[in-house]
């Protein structure tokens, strides 16, 4: 039953409030004796909401701020991620206590698999990210204490393999559509040229 919704963003245009409520065009502003209400998303590093905050409808609207009076309920992501997680089998759920009301989350083999993919992006995240002597974590290699970086693909038996030796073909699960997708693209994905 709200008219009206206003939106406020940050300095990379991204929606971080909803106000929803009644606009005085005659004051520039939300009517503040009406009631309003509305969402504000906290956002992490990569613009991702962190959690989520939802002021309650009878909540009144700031004629300066243009921001609900009352305080949010907050819904912490944190919960629906690891739900999801477990919901796809890349975590499992154990009981953390005898009475079975805290729990504990591990890795399944299905979330080991993304061992090599996560310290990829850690890797890359530590270069393009931090820069070199900046990097808040840094992977090593136990028995030697050297510095473990520039993770790279292998074949099956283990050989390195060099990206632009790297092409795609049609799988096994492929379709029709997928054939038609691979004619249109490089048959080496990850060559600066294609030769």
């Amino acid at each position: 039953n709200f008219r009206d919704r206003y939106f406020h963003y940050d300095g990379l245009d991204r929606v971080t409030h909803e106000v929803k409520g009644i606009w005085d065009a005659s004051a520039a502003k939300f009517d503040s004796t009406a009631n309003g209400g509305g969402t504000r998303w906290q956002l992490d590093t990569l613009g991702n909401w962190d959690s989520l905050d939802t002021f309650p409808a009878t909540a009144a609207i700031s004629s300066t701020t243009l921001l609900p009076t009352t305080a949010p309920s907050t819904d912490d992501r944190s919960h629906n991620a690891l739900n999801q997680l477990v919901e796809d089998g890349v975590m499992e759920k154990i009981p953390f206590a005898d009475r079975g009301t805290s729990y504990a989350y591990q890795l399944t083999e299905k979330g080991r698999a993304l061992d090599t993919i996560l310290m990829a992006m850690s890797d890359w995240g530590s270069c393009h990210v931090y820069g070199d002597g900046n990097e808040p974590v840094r992977m090593m290699d136990e028995a030697t204490g050297g510095r473990v970086s520039g993770l790279l693909p292998v074949t099956s038996d283990g050989t390195p393999v060099s990206r632009d030796q790297i092409r795609l073909e049609l799988g096994p699960g492929g379709d029709g559509r997928t054939r038609a997708r691979l004619s249109r693209a490089k048959s080496h994905p990850f060559r600066t040229s294609e030769n």
